[in-house]
């Protein structure tokens, strides 16, 4: 949020924030600003896909979806910024993969949820090529919040589910996730290794700190507001923006057989591939 301020100040123009819930229908939201406000453009910060296929054409002014970037979504005022779930998901499985971790267990959002699809078919593309089969009794539901996380983890716990690494579809699902680790009596990552997703700047400063996937959040704020503007001012047509992710590595995931200790690192993420 911070990053996008930035980047429209830059660019001479002031941004008006509006927060919504989680489940809160975002093309609703902007409907209602579009009265209110009469915005020159809006920049959605994630977002539904299914909302934005049911409602979208509804929008006038220039948009923009940050964050996200999707081969059903078609409007001709609407460009798209982000990184590939999929693939980014495939990374963080692929690097428990390579750590020896064959029961892998992942926290995240229903089907429904386009990020959240994507990361759980990246998630099932990683294993499949390592041979392992993705176990749906190693998948826990849960919000994009500490307590869901917090919640699912636990219920992981309580049917027994046997797993020695967690991929946590956002870092804070993760944050969630441990926490309900430690209070169970388990050592991270000496007894369960956990990789995030998001790069928020608290992954740095958890104990153990995080190994993520990193969202270049500066590169799609810019790009974003860039987009924006070249829709407002000179009317340009609205694309597709990948992003390339990074995989910080760090105290927080091990080998399954040492679990020593890694060292950080950054690991580069091809844009579009699987």
């Amino acid at each position: 949020m911070v990053q996008l301020q930035r980047a429209a100040t830059l660019y001479g123009y002031n941004g008006i924030i509006s927060y919504i819930d989680e489940n809160a229908n975002e093309i609703d939201a902007a409907e209602k600003i579009l009265r209110e406000i009469k915005p020159k453009g809006i920049i959605f910060l994630g977002g539904s896909v299914a909302n934005f296929q049911n409602g979208f054409s509804n929008i006038s002014v220039p948009s923009v979806l940050a964050t996200l970037v999707s081969d059903e979504l078609h409007f001709p005022n609407l460009s798209m910024v982000g990184v590939d779930d999929r693939a980014a998901a495939h990374t963080a499985v692929a690097h428990l993969i390579a750590q020896g971790h064959s029961k892998i267990a992942v926290l995240g959002g229903p089907t429904t949820s386009f990020p959240s699809r994507m990361r759980r078919l990246g998630a099932q593309d990683a294993m499949e090529q390592a041979g392992l089969a993705f176990d749906d009794r190693l998948y826990g539901l849960s919000n994009y919040d500490f307590e869901s996380a917090y919640h699912a983890m636990n219920s992981l716990l309580a049917r027994r589910a046997e797993f020695t690494a967690l991929f946590a579809m956002s870092d804070v699902i993760a944050f969630g996730a441990i926490r309900a680790l430690v209070s169970a009596g388990f050592r991270v990552p000496q007894d369960v290794s956990v990789i995030g997703f998001d790069g928020i700047t608290m992954s740095r400063y958890c104990v153990p700190v995080m190994t993520t996937i990193v969202q270049p959040s500066e590169q799609i704020a810019l790009q974003s507001i860039e987009l924006l503007i070249n829709q407002i001012e000179h009317g340009a047509r609205p694309r597709p923006s990948p992003c390339s992710p990074s995989c910080s590595r760090a105290k927080a995931s091990a080998p399954a057989a040492t679990r020593s200790n890694i060292s950080f690192d950054f690991l580069p993420l091809p844009v579009g591939g699987k």
